[in-house]
């Protein structure tokens, strides 16, 4: 896959992830705070939902990483 492929995937899975958060998560501390403590299975969720409907393989780090993203940004 070269560079731009990839890139290319890389804004997919994001804009998915971030319309799945935006969904899922209001601004509110309640929130937020049940966002940190089930981090790893949103984690879980999302990519299971990713391959359900797509049959793509997304790696956890990925997921992970913008879930973070998301928190930093919340606080």
């Amino acid at each position: 896959m070269n560079e731009d492929s990839k890139n290319y995937e890389m804004q997919i899975l994001a804009m998915m992830i971030n319309q799945y958060l935006d969904d899922m998560v209001s601004l509110s501390e309640e929130k937020l705070n049940q966002l940190e403590a089930n981090r790893d299975q949103i984690v879980w969720d999302l990519a299971t939902k990713i391959y359900k409907e797509s049959g793509h393989k997304v790696e956890f780090h990925i997921i992970r990483n913008l879930i973070n993203s998301r928190i930093k940004v919340m606080k």
